[in-house]
């Protein structure tokens, strides 16, 4: 039967009869087993090769390749080196701020380091903006467990406790993108030139940056707020614990008088801030501000965010290092060098490459 079809296909002239039995042709043709068995389902290789997995993390594997997140949040040794290396750098920004030695921009940026290497900031207090932004993998996921296991999304301050429920954290719900540059985003906006939106940040640019004309600032924002990061329930919880940390006095003196000890906290706060957001029982819910207070917790917020952005485009973070930095200074210089000879297969008119020659330091 399918060699009857194949062949009125060959003999008919038809160009859209021609293209009918092909479609039917290759369908029956793939519908066949002998021709599964010629392209089988590639089975994929996990973990990949080259890949070790660390020996702390080994209890955390589960069945089916899946991840005891609350295990690898104890026990995975990038997990434990970030932290340290994150109470390490809060304390360089403490110490800095107390030295009184910085000038107005170091100040803000200082108060934006000590904000994001500060742990006290998510709702259970256990995980500080640098868990998800490493400074050793250029402020991204750093996390090589993590990286294989779920794609670099990275559990959250809330455990989930009910009896067999996976996960059993709350997890991230993509890769974190980096924090180098970013601040060079302008606000999501369409360009005519390009034909395209451009700007925003977050994978997905929603960080439009059109309120505090800030992308960077925007986006500081969003993950002390998110259900499944650091979890707080209202914005002005963040800024209660702002008003509670060590570094208060450092944030009002960056802001002005009053920006966090003005601001009339209910007294029940410290209860209702430790509800995780998007909680039932008991439900999350916001801190009963009077509208002026409010309007003052969402304006410490915004300073909040703004600090981080100034940390951000810094030069701790955003240093300008590369090779095309070091060429665009003048200290290093772009050659052509020739690819190699294609090997069999590969392709015949490979194009030359540019690449950077650094002046001879003898």
């Amino acid at each position: 039967m399918r060699r009857v079809e194949a062949a009125s296909c060959a003999m008919n002239n038809g160009t859209c009869l021609n293209l009918v039995c092909a479609a039917i042709t290759g369908a029956l043709l793939l519908s066949s087993p002998n021709a599964r068995a010629q392209n089988p389902t590639p089975v994929p290789i996990f973990p990949p090769p080259g890949f070790t997995i660390p020996p702390a993390d080994a209890p955390c594997i589960l069945p089916g390749n899946k991840l005891d997140l609350q295990c690898i949040i104890t026990n995975d040794p990038d997990a434990k080196r970030i932290r340290m290396e994150e109470a390490t750098l809060f304390q360089q920004a403490l110490t800095a701020f107390k030295s009184g030695t910085l000038d107005p921009f170091h100040q803000v940026e200082t108060l934006g380091k000590l904000e994001i290497f500060d742990p006290n900031l998510s709702v259970n207090s256990n995980l500080a903006c640098s868990f998800c932004h490493d400074p050793m993998a250029g402020y991204a996921n750093g996390s090589s467990i993590l990286s294989i296991y779920t794609g670099g999304s990275n559990p959250g301050s809330v455990p989930i406790t009910v009896p067999g429920a996976y996960p059993n954290n709350r997890i991230a719900k993509r890769n974190p993108q980096s924090y180098v540059y970013a601040p060079y985003f302008p606000p999501l906006q369409f360009n005519v030139t390009q034909g395209d939106f451009y700007g925003g940040n977050f994978w997905d640019a929603r960080a439009t940056g059109f309120r505090l004309q800030n992308s960077s600032a925007e986006q500081a924002q969003d993950p002390p707020l998110d259900t499944q990061e650091m979890a707080n329930p209202d914005s002005a919880c963040v800024v209660w614990k702002l008003s509670k940390s060590v570094y208060a006095p450092f944030f009002e003196k960056v802001w002005g008088s009053g920006s966090l000890s003005g601001i009339n906290f209910p007294a029940n706060t410290a209860q209702l801030c430790s509800i995780p957001g998007g909680a039932v029982n008991p439900p999350a819910q916001k801190l009963p501000l009077s509208p002026t207070d409010r309007t003052h917790a969402q304006q410490a917020y915004d300073y909040f965010g703004l600090a981080i952005a100034a940390y951000e485009i810094g030069s701790e973070v955003s240093p300008f290092t590369s090779r095309f930095d070091a060429f665009l200074a003048g200290s290093a210089k772009l050659i052509a060098r020739l690819r190699p000879v294609p090997r069999q297969g590969e392709l015949q008119h490979l194009p030359s490459r540019r690449s950077f020659e650094y002046p001879s330091s003898g």
